[in-house]
């Protein structure tokens, strides 16, 4: 039996370092560079990543306005995260291995940009949603792959 490969490579992580000193917008920037060229997980880990900072960054913000980031947030995960969500579920096993990557990578790596430390109360409600998330998709592998399944021959 040989190695499985793993579903992110360094390169993936080497951005995500990069991204934690800048504003979280481009962490989505990232994710469409590395889904488009075929880096479909580590493209998903960065959306992820990017969403857990967004959201952590306008609801511990003060100065984020509606129209302004909060906007800007809705629109990106509208945008990128429907192709990333659309093929996640039709890999359950290994959406909830991008998930837990996230959550893994949280807890050894701080938020230059914004520090968790200015709202561990925001911070730990946005890490129970994603949480949640994971913990719903492994629950119902499922069903999550056959609606995947059933929405994949409606495309086509």
């Amino acid at each position: 039996m040989g190695q499985t490969k793993p579903l992110m490579n360094k390169k993936v992580f080497d951005t995500a370092l990069l991204y934690e000193r800048m504003h979280p917008a481009g962490f989505y920037e990232a994710a469409i560079n590395a889904y488009d060229r075929g880096d479909k997980y580590g493209g998903a880990f960065l959306y992820y990543l990017g969403q857990l900072r967004y959201k952590y960054y306008c609801h511990a913000n003060p100065e984020v306005e509606e129209d302004g980031d909060k906007a800007v947030l809705a629109s990106l995960n509208s945008v990128v995260g429907e192709e990333i969500n659309f093929f996640l579920g039709g890999h359950a096993d290994n959406y909830a291995i991008v998930l837990d990557s996230v959550l893994a990578w949280d807890k050894r790596h701080e938020y230059t940009f914004y520090p968790k430390k200015k709202s561990p109360a925001k911070h730990k409600e946005i890490l129970d949603g994603l949480t949640k998330l994971r913990n719903y998709i492994v629950a119902n592998k499922a069903s999550i792959e056959e609606q995947n399944a059933a929405a994949r021959k409606e495309r086509h």
